[in-house]
């Protein structure tokens, strides 16, 4: 006497899921991967808003020291 085979994803008295312990890990771990693949790409646009940020500061900086330079300059020329 054979029995029958469950269809893949159908509940059965081992697995109540439906899914074997091998392809809930599997699910797990899939979703593990595509949240830690939107949190890397999540970082790398903050990460570049930083670098952004931190180049407009640089060229204030440098237009600010500019400004300095060329006021003394005029003071110095009085």
């Amino acid at each position: 006497m054979t029995f029958p085979t469950p269809l893949p994803g159908m509940p059965t008295p081992a697995y109540p899921a439906g899914k074997t312990p091998m392809e809930i890990a599997q699910e797990l771990a899939d979703a593990a991967m595509a949240t830690s693949e939107k949190g890397i790409c999540a970082a790398m646009e903050v990460s570049q808003r930083a670098v952004e940020a931190a180049n407009q500061a640089a060229r204030r900086a440098d237009e600010a020291a500019e400004l300095a330079v060329q006021r003394a300059a005029e003071a110095n020329a009085r």
